[in-house]
């Protein structure tokens, strides 16, 4: 039976790899960013910046870059505080790699009832195989 035991105990140490920039064969890197309204970043796992994309020329433009190639990762975003502070009004977002780039996603904000380009807090996350 200690033989079984060990098996086990090797498997289950190989599903507990935590959280890393780099990600591995055995694990997933966890990346993320929480932006406040005015552009600057409130907390990040792995940001480098986030700066207005486009020269800043229109409102919720961002380019957040991050510290990794972002190849093969998957993302998502989503409008909020990202911290404790109450809610912002419904707004959209939208969320791509920036052409160009392997390491810097594109997000664009709108006002959820004109749908024009309007600068809202966000969020995004990052999972890297």
């Amino acid at each position: 039976m200690s033989k079984l035991f060990a098996a086990l105990a090797v498997s289950a140490s190989l599903l507990m790899v935590g959280p890393s920039v780099a990600g591995s064969a055995l694990g997933a890197a966890q990346l993320g960013a929480a932006v406040d309204l005015d552009g600057a970043l409130i907390n990040g796992i792995g940001v480098d910046s986030v700066v207005r994309a486009n020269g800043g020329a229109k409102d919720g433009q961002w380019a957040v870059k991050f510290k990794r190639d972002l190849t093969g990762c998957v993302w998502t975003g989503s409008i909020g505080y990202g911290r404790f502070r109450g809610f912002f009004p419904p707004n959209f977002i939208t969320v791509s790699g920036l052409f160009g780039t392997t390491d810097t996603l594109y997000v664009e904000t709108f006002n959820g009832k004109s749908r024009k380009e309007q600068d809202a807090p966000f969020t995004l996350i990052v999972i890297c195989g």
